[in-house]
Formats: structure tokens, C-alpha cells, sequence
């Protein structure tokens, strides 16, 4: 008896299996969905397309065929469609001793091909001795591409080459076939690789011929390489990454840097600016023409910091332009109080001095703050080339932003 109250339950499990290759586990899930969901279904197309891909990875061909016909007759358009072209493909895959009319289509394969050659296919009306792709075969081909992930790649070559010679060249699946060109290549036999390739090219399905297309391509950009589709993936991440990377160091340097040029800029100052801006916002409610200079001075080293600060797309730069912005208003504070409050600083200088414990710890705690404003924009560059993933907090400053 199949339950009906919660199919969804089935097909999760379904598809977590097949996630996990658990293929026999998935197939009676799938079955139970299919049924539970019934043919009108939305569902029932997903569940039957998966049922079908399991029987295929399960190499259990007569199942996949006998569903695969099943679907000719379906309301489902898209179902119907795609049954169409996948029976020949499933057909083509079955080995020929499962085959119930005896007759089978072998593709031969040309050694030496060039653009002129190509595959071509002949009708038996008796099966041929060809071996089916056992258990013994399967190994044989497992070993191949185990031999080929670990890079021995002689070994993948003649276990690839045997495991293809014994079920014909055309029932192996594609990524048989890649694998075999990369085992070539792999092991030094650039010419067999290149011929294997434009033998894809011109009978493989669109995926493969895709793939064969990119792997000549990158194997004549990288003669040398082993893996040439990697090797033309790092040196195209290397070409992406390169300017931008080269770009965001140069800010950020440049970024920190420009503090020591605000400071630099910072005897042009008048000592009693932020004073006279004070007096002339309060007693006349604009800034004086006299003044508009050293703002801009004073106002200038902010400008590059702010500016990332809003407009950089990147994070990282942002981060750095708000430390740096914070930075400056600490320095203008600090100047404003000096400037507006040097009279009570005065008074109270006056005081600390008649306590001397107090006034020395003062005065150290002041010189060491001074030290750190002036180092701290080195610290920082060296924290970034060190220590990218966490941005160097400046000391002894307000966080405003």
C-alpha cells in the first residue's frame, strides 16, 4: 500500500540518495513518489526523469528503456519530448547481450583521424562477441579513473584503453571517453589526446563536443601543462584577479599614507582657526572670506578617506576609508578642544603640576598617544599585507562612524 499523506517525504529522501549515489536506495523512494503523486502531477515529471537517471547510473538499461517508452504516450508535452531523446541514447548504452531483438548498432572508430574522417555505424543482425560491461569491466573502468585522479596517468591509459577495447569505443559513457584525453595528455601523448578530442568533436553529444572543443583550445595554449583545462583556469583567474588585487594595495597603502600628508599640511594652520570659525558662525553666520583657505587645507586629508568611505563598492576598502575618516575626526577634535578649551587646559596644567605623580602619569599617557597617532599608519599597512581578513583599529580614537 502506497501513502499518499506525505509523498514530498519520499522525494526528499529520493533526492538526497541520489545526491549521495545511493542509487538502489533511491529507485523504490522514486517509484513510491511517482505513485503517490499521480501523472498529473507537476512532480511526477521530476520523479520519473530521476527514476530513470538512477536505473542508467545502476546500468540496469532494460528498466530505464521499458520507462523511457513509457512516456511516449504522456499528457505532459515536456515529459513526452524528453522520453523522445533520451530512449536513443539509453539505447545506444545498452550492452548487447541485454538487447531483446539479438540486432545492435556499433560505432567503429578510426585510429588516425583527420578532418576528412570520421566514426561511421554498422547494423548486425546477430550479436557479436563483445563482451557486456560486467562487474569485471566496471572495476576494470573504476581503476581507470581512480588511476587518473591520483595523476598515474600511464596506468589510467592502459586501463582506460582495455576497459574500451572490451565494450567497444561507443557504449562507454562520455566521461570514459574525457577521461581516457585527459589520461593522454596526462601522460605525455599529446597527439592521441588531440586526435581522441576531434573524434568527440564530431560524435559526442553537445556537452562533450563542448568540452572537446575547450580542451584542444587550452591544449595548444598550454602544450606543456598535464591538465591543460586547469592550467588555463588559473591562468585566467590569474589575469582577473591581478589588476584588481595590485589596485586595492595601492589604495589602501595610499589610503593610510595620506594621514602623514595631512600632517604635513597642518603648520599651514593657523593656530586659532577653529577659534576665529567659531566667533564668525556665531557672530556673523557665515565663514569669512579669510578663512575658507586654511578650512580647506584642514578639511582636505578627509576628503580621500570619506570618499571610499561612500562610493567604493569593495568592503575591504570601506572598512579602511571609515578607520582612517574616524582617525581624522579625532584629530580635529582634539584640535578644536586645544584651540576653543586652551584656557582651561591652562588652568588645569596648573593643577597637575602641583601634584607630580599625577602630571607624569599625564604626560606619559599623552606622549604615548602621540607616538600612536604617528605610527599607527605604518602599523596599519604592515597589519594588511599580514592580516588581510581583520582591519588594524586604530588606537586612542573615536568611532564616530
Amino acid at each position: 500500500m502506497v501513502s499518499t499523506k506525505f509523498p514530498m517525504q519520499d522525494g526528499i529522501q529520493a533526492m538526497l540518495a541520489m545526491r549521495e549515489e545511493r542509487y538502489a536506495e533511491a529507485i523504490p523512494l522514486l517509484e513510491r513518489w511517482r505513485t503517490a503523486v499521480g501523472p498529473e502531477n507537476q512532480n511526477y515529471a521530476v520523479a520519473t526523469r530521476v527514476l530513470i537517471q538512477a536505473h542508467e547510473a545502476l546500468e540496469q538499461w532494460n528498466d530505464a528503456i521499458a520507462l523511457c517508452q513509457s512516456l511516449s504516450s504522456h499528457p505532459n508535452e515536456d515529459l513526452k519530448h524528453w522520453s523522445w531523446k533520451k530512449l536513443p541514447a539509453l539505447e545506444k548504452q545498452r550492452p548487447l547481450d541485454d538487447r531483446a531483438d539479438g540486432k545492435a548498432t556499433q560505432f567503429v572508430t578510426i585510429e588516425g583521424i583527420d578532418d576528412s574522417e570520421t566514426a561511421f555505424q554498422i547494423s548486425d543482425p546477430e550479436p557479436t562477441t563483445t563482451a557486456s560491461p560486467g562487474k569485471s569491466n566496471r572495476k576494470l573502468r573504476d581503476a581507470g579513473l581512480e588511476a587518473l585522479a591520483t595523476q598515474k596517468y600511464d596506468k589510467a591509459v592502459s586501463l582506460l584503453e582495455r576497459y574500451l577495447k572490451q565494450i567497444q569505443f561507443a557504449n562507454a559513457k562520455p566521461h570514459t571517453h574525457i577521461a581516457l584525453a585527459r589520461a593522454y595528455c596526462g601522460n605525455r601523448q599529446q597527439k592521441d589526446a588531440t586526435h581522441l578530442c576531434q573524434h568527440l568533436v564530431k560524435i559526442g553529444d553537445k556537452g562533450t563536443q563542448r568540452w572537446a572543443h575547450q580542451f584542444l583550445h587550452a591544449m595548444q595554449c598550454h602544450p606543456k601543462a598535464r591538465d591543460p583545462l586547469s592550467a588555463e583556469r588559473q591562468a585566467r583567474e590569474k589575469s582577473q584577479q591581478f589588476q584588481p588585487d595590485i589596485s586595492e594595495q595601492v589604495t589602501i597603502v595610499a589610503l593610510h599614507l595620506s594621514i602623514y600628508g595631512g600632517l604635513l599640511l597642518s603648520p599651514l594652520l593657523p593656530s586659532s582657526l577653529w577659534q576665529d570659525l567659531g566667533q564668525a558662525l556665531l557672530h556673523q553666520g557665515t565663514i569669512a572670506p579669510e578663512l575658507i583657505k586654511p578650512l580647506g587645507i584642514a578639511i582636505l586629508p578627509v576628503l580621500f578617506p570619506l570618499g571610499l568611505f561612500y562610493l567604493a563598492t569593495e568592503e575591504t576598502l570601506k572598512i579602511h576609508g571609515r578607520e582612517v575618516v574616524n582617525y581624522w575626526i579625532t584629530m580635529l577634535a582634539i584640535a578644536i578642544i586645544t584651540t576653543a578649551g586652551s584656557p582651561i587646559l591652562l588652568k588645569a596644567s596648573d593643577l597637575l603640576t602641583q601634584v607630580p605623580l599625577l602630571w607624569n602619569l599625564v604626560t606619559l599617557l599623552a606622549m604615548v598617544a602621540g607616538v600612536s597617532y604617528g605610527v599607527a599608519p605604518l602599523a596599519a599597512i604592515a597589519w594588511f599585507f599580514v592580516k588581510r581578513e581583520r582591519v588594524f583599529r586604530y588606537p586612542f580614537i573615536l568611532r564616530l562612524l
